[in-house]
């Protein structure tokens, strides 16, 4: 199963372990990982990632995993100002790849 690979990995690493690195421990696709990421995540796994480190870790303290939080609620907030931008409006207001009429 992925999921034991992928923390027998992380356990063993000092330092962030890539996607690249898990796909290749694993031998499955990109996607693959990332789902079996986000399952031990869901079970409780400590693991985070960062836009600002490349690669997966097990949190070592409160402080990285509010760090993580912090930054999810930041996504979080981009992508509510994005959706909201977004309401109201339609292709006949729009020309594509352009601005609004």
């Amino acid at each position: 199963m992925p999921e034991d690979e992928i923390m027998r990995e992380l356990k063993r690493s000092d330092i962030p372990v890539s996607r690249s690195r898990l796909v290749m421990v694993t031998r499955t696709s990109d996607r693959e990982v990332r789902k079996a990421v986000k399952r031990l995540v869901k079970k409780g796994n400590p693991i985070l990632s960062s836009s600002r480190v490349c690669g997966y870790w097990i949190a070592k303290n409160d402080a990285e995993i509010m760090g993580c939080m912090k930054e999810i609620r930041a996504r979080i907030i981009s992508l509510e100002e994005d959706y909201e931008a977004l309401q109201g409006v339609t292709f006949g207001e729009v020309e594509l790849f352009g601005d609004i009429r």
